[in-house]
């Protein structure tokens, strides 16, 4: 279960939907039996990557974590295989998403604050994780050494044991054949063997495309990273992030410091990513509940095809459904709806 003492690698591999035709790769790659930091640094694969668009984020991992990972792969140390499946235009991680993940960190000096992340979070990113980021670049710099330090030293030609293992060995890879489905069904059985997933995550992997389950993750972003909302018209999508900005802004400013010195503190607490993602599905239950006599819970209103009932959730979240209220009140509304969330889980 991710916290704050977490690192956010989620920009490093990015997702896509297993059925997304977006161009031809124009060859195939399941003879290759290994990947290697210098194939990735190179581009030529690592642009094909691709996470499902339901994978969870990845952000699961410590900074030991991934240094352990560094570490096993520079020392020559096993490391288990990741799994991938080849579509007309990606390669999709089925497994193996933080193993690869953090070998592109290291190679981009990348921990959740650098130019992949910024460029996925629009410039967005939460203070506790940059906090994170950078305890990862200092333990991974001082225990193990940077990637442009190794990749310095080979182009130098001072070569040792540690740059000879970066040249000559790879991530082993398994392929998964067969079609889309036997790649869905792959990624389910694999990934439930593994970190058990929780109830929220189960929730909003179960439930992706409803409209709850995208409000959330949408706010928690400010309308950034990943747009599960890609497949709604533009002009649809826009109003998504708009407001899902606006929410966010008012629920999750300004962030927590430590120590705390202020009484000026965000209405919903820290946007840590789990914990805040529950908030945020009961906080808009909550909202809907205003507007509807029975009790709510991800599955409201089914499936968004077209993001108007997505809309009419954020909304929710910000708008008295008696009135329309000015930017002031939407606040307001929004402290109501926050303080009914806190009492039902901590009173």
């Amino acid at each position: 279960m991710p916290h704050a003492l977490t690192v956010n690698l989620d920009a490093m591999i990015l997702r896509e939907d297993l059925v997304a035709r977006k161009g031809h790769i124009g060859s195939s790659y399941e003879s290759i039996s290994t990947i290697s930091t210098l194939e990735l640094d190179a581009g030529n694969i690592r642009n094909y990557l691709r996470k499902p668009d339901f994978q969870r984020e990845t952000n699961h991992w410590k900074p030991q974590q991934i240094a352990s990972l560094v570490e096993c792969y520079v020392n020559g140390d096993l490391i288990p295989s990741v799994i991938l499946w080849q579509s007309d235009s990606f390669l999709f991680v089925i497994d193996g998403g933080h193993r690869l993940s953090a070998l592109i960190a290291w190679i981009a000096d990348d921990y959740g604050d650098g130019d992949f992340s910024n460029k996925f979070f629009g410039n967005n990113i939460p203070i506790q994780q940059k906090r994170m980021a950078e305890a990862t670049r200092k333990l991974i710099n001082s225990d193990i050494g940077s990637y442009q330090d190794y990749k310095a030293k080979i182009t130098s030609g001072k070569k040792d044991v540690s740059t000879a293992t970066i040249v000559t060995r790879g991530m082993a890879i398994q392929w998964v054949k067969g079609n889309v489905d036997k790649a869905e069904m792959s990624f389910f059985k694999i990934n439930t063997q593994g970190t058990a997933l929780d109830e929220v995550e189960e929730s909003l992997l179960r439930y992706r495309k409803y409209p709850i389950p995208i409000s959330a993750r949408a706010v928690i972003r400010s309308g950034y990273g990943h747009k599960y909302w890609s497949s709604f018209k533009r002009v649809v999508g826009s109003e998504i992030e708009a407001t899902s900005k606006d929410l966010s802004k008012t629920l999750f400013e300004p962030e927590i410091n430590s120590p705390i010195r202020t009484l000026n503190l965000p209405l919903a607490g820290s946007r840590g990513i789990r914990d805040a993602l529950q908030i945020l599905i009961e906080y808009f239950s909550i909202a809907n509940e205003i507007m509807n006599p029975k009790p709510l819970n991800v599955e409201y209103l089914g499936e968004d095809n077209d993001g108007s009932n997505t809309i009419k959730v954020l909304k929710s979240g910000m708008n008295n459904p008696e009135a329309s209220f000015g930017v002031s009140n939407n606040k307001q509304q929004a402290a109501k709806l926050a303080s009914e969330v806190i009492k039902k889980r901590y009173l």
